[in-house]
């Protein structure tokens, strides 16, 4: 009975995140893409500002306390959104390898039969939270980081060239 519950709670939640998946996925896709276009941007005026300044300056630059919180709170936001939905898939892979494990010998065929169909389940339809396609994880924190890095690196170059001719 309680796994039957169990599989019906899963369908009903698997059917949820489906539909708020559905629902925000455009609005998390124009988040990232603005909290990328933004980092980049702070970063590449702050770069050009910290080489502006001498060493003294930049010690006692009031003004850097900003740029250093602006930094902070759009990388913060990025890490965090990615860093849950890790946790909840390990929790969710946690919870399928427990129920594997889980000596069945002394439950009816009735039961056994739930639990295998909800760990079937679980397989064939895992929880992943996606915008546009691209999975929230730890993986897409180092993908975004990485591909701004780079964007940030392009960027410096191109117009440190541009300002030596």
């Amino acid at each position: 009975m309680v796994s039957i519950i169990l599989g019906m709670l899963n369908t009903e939640v698997l059917k949820l995140s489906r539909e708020l998946n559905q629902a925000y996925k455009y609005q998390i896709v124009l988040d990232l893409i603005m909290q990328f276009s933004s980092l980049l941007n702070v970063l590449y005026n702050g770069y050009f500002y910290l080489i502006s300044l001498k060493l003294s300056e930049v010690l006692s630059n009031k003004g850097l306390i900003g740029f250093f919180v602006w930094i902070f709170l759009l990388f913060i936001k990025i890490i965090f959104l990615n860093n849950h939905c890790t946790k909840f898939y390990h929790e969710v892979e946690v919870t399928t390898h427990l129920l594997q494990e889980l000596d069945i010998c002394y439950l009816n065929s009735s039961i056994k039969n739930e639990i295998q169909q909800f760990l079937l389940q679980l397989l064939l339809h895992p929880f992943k939270f996606t915008a546009g396609g691209y999975i929230l994880s730890n993986k897409l924190s180092t993908e975004f980081f990485g591909t701004l890095i780079t964007y940030l690196v392009v960027f410096i170059q191109i117009s440190t060239s541009t300002n030596m001719k």
